[in-house]
């Protein structure tokens, strides 16, 4: 019973030693092919992380009503850059979500010069307010003073 005990022990340790052998065989290195393809698929993500921050700067100043033919602009170039993208033409992809995340910044920036231009009309009709009724005001003491 020893016996068989030990050779199945010494049976299962050349298994066990065939088996890590086998699993910690050294990989092919890799080709540069298979490099290049993941340097750009690794640009590829990081530019549409990029436009897809921008469409989020985009969304937070309105741009889609504010400045709604920029936005679209920007909008049709993120849907080519994923197209390209799911079709597997990376080059196509990367140079439109680098187009998209311009595309998106310049429609936050036109929706809030839009805001600003609103305010300052605003202002200025506050002023044009303010002096209506002080002019008003100095009419009606005038008229009062030139009554008594």
């Amino acid at each position: 019973m020893r016996k068989t005990t030990y050779g199945l022990l010494l049976s299962l340790l050349a298994v066990s030693l065939v088996w890590v052998s086998c699993a910690s065989a050294p990989e092919e290195p890799p080709t540069e092919e298979t490099v290049v393809e993941a340097a750009s698929r690794a640009s590829v993500d990081e530019a549409k992380a990029t436009a897809d921050d921008a469409k989020a700067k985009a969304d937070e100043a309105k741009a889609p009503k504010a400045a709604a033919a920029s936005y679209q602009t920007a909008v049709s170039l993120y849907d080519e850059a994923a197209a390209a993208d799911a079709s597997g033409d990376l080059d196509t992809a990367l140079a439109k979500y680098q187009e998209a995340e311009k595309a998106y910044l310049a429609s936050r920036d036109e929706a809030v010069q839009a805001k600003n231009d609103a305010m300052e009309a605003m202002e200025a009709a506050d002023r044009a307010i303010a002096e209506t009724e002080a002019a008003a005001e100095d009419a009606v003491q005038t008229a009062t003073e030139g009554e008594g």
